[in-house]
């Protein structure tokens, strides 16, 4: 039987990843949203598309009822345990740990940008997840400019790599700065990125 191959399309928030998608939906059967698919509903020998937000492990207002302002001050306290805690962040997502689980083929592209071309993005962006046909919803811009100002962007880059690595999910990188998006050398290169410092080729 034809295994089922899945491309986590990775990346924090407005990095570019429902562009990268949308440019190559035509290559895949699907494209998958965290908590709105099921694993039942794919084919086999199918191709699909997860949208992935690094980010996700740590917005605590989205995942539970408690306050926006409460939210922001376990988010800080849940990075400051992260080393104790577990040895990496994305070891305790439930999704990922389901979605490991199956027999599937996969493989990761981490697209990255300057933290200030992600903050003026979240800052015009209107549409929560303008790929997602089945719930749209207003972009909480306030909420991720302020995630962003609580958490360490490289540190985050560096966990995702360390898990895929882990878990034996080859990956590209790319910059994601402007399009067309270019593809950097290794992850030195994307932690420069990050940092907003040169870029490979520049």
């Amino acid at each position: 039987m034809v295994r089922i191959f899945v491309e986590i399309i990775s990346g924090a928030t407005c990095c570019g990843k429902s562009g990268y998608i949308e440019k190559m939906a035509c290559q895949y059967d699907g494209i998958l949203f965290p908590r709105q698919f099921s694993f039942d509903s794919l084919r086999h020998g199918g191709s699909y598309m997860l949208h992935y937000n690094l980010l996700r492990p740590f917005d605590r207002p989205r995942l539970t009822s408690f306050s926006i302002s409460s939210g922001w001050k376990r988010a800080r306290s849940f990075l400051k345990r992260l080393p104790s805690a577990f040895s990496n962040v994305y070891e305790s997502e439930i999704l990922l740990r389901s979605l490991l689980r199956k027999p599937y083929i996969f493989h990761a592209t981490v697209l990255a940008a300057p933290l200030p071309i992600l903050l003026e993005r979240a800052s015009g962006r209107q549409v929560l997840e303008p790929l997602n046909e089945m719930k749209v919803e207003i972009y909480p811009a306030d909420r991720w400019i302020r995630l962003y100002q609580s958490v360490d962007l490289p540190r985050i880059y560096g966990q995702w790599l360390s898990f895929l690595r882990k878990k034996g999910i080859p990956y590209a990188l790319l910059d994601s700065t402007n399009e067309p998006y270019k593809p950097l050398s290794d992850e030195t290169a994307l932690i420069r990125l990050l940092k907003g410092k040169d870029r490979d080729g520049v």
